[in-house]
């Protein structure tokens, strides 16, 4: 059974070296979750939200350790797309439309070409239950929830194709991808406010 450590960021997502859990040995597997993801906080502020979605201090962290060959699961977005058809494919042409889909462009190609040893997962609204422990902002089924129960109006985008998929589901992809790899331990990097 691997060991496990949850890594949050501050929201400016710097690192202090020695702050770092376990600073001396690299770790097997890092699952970046790490994103400045509201699309409106994104457009006002687009040099916090590169700074924050483009993991260039972790990458810099991990290429620190002297046998570096930690395989880095990245989470991406379907907002790297255009968005004028459904069922986009890897090789599908990234467009985007907002700033950050651009953010995470501009990580899936940092990564790309800084890092040997990566899986990136392009995801699109993740939805499941409510977490354990209070996020800063809302999932969307309790976002949902929460306008329908207070009979508040709300607009919902109707000229989109999306493919929301189950918090669970990422989470057997994940452990699919590292069951094959992971013999020590596995670093999660979250970012909070």
């Amino acid at each position: 059974m691997p060991f496990l450590v949850l890594w949050p960021f501050t929201l400016i997502c710097k690192l202090v070296e020695d702050s770092m859990p376990f600073p001396k040995r690299s770790p097997d597997v890092v699952v970046n979750c790490a994103a400045l993801s509201v699309p409106r906080a994104c457009e006002a502020d687009p040099a916090a939200t590169m700074s924050i979605n483009v993991p260039s201090t972790l990458l810099e962290w991990l290429s620190a350790f002297k046998e570096a060959n930690t395989l880095l699961i990245h989470l991406s977005t379907d907002q790297v797309y255009e968005g004028v058809k459904s069922f986009y494919k890897e090789d599908d042409e990234t467009i985007p439309v907002n700033v950050y889909g651009k953010s995470k462009v501009a990580a899936e190609q940092f990564i790309s070409k800084n890092w040997s040893n990566f899986a990136i997962l392009r995801s699109s609204i993740i939805f499941g239950p409510q977490t354990i422990s209070p996020v800063p902002k809302s999932l969307p089924i309790q976002w949902i929830d929460g306008v329908l129960s207070r009979g508040d109006k709300a607009e919902f985008f109707h000229d989109e194709f999306r493919c929301p998929v189950y918090v669970k589901d990422v989470v057997t992809i994940i452990q699919a991808l590292t069951s094959r790899w992971i013999s020590g331990w596995l670093l999660i990097v979250s970012c909070f406010t």
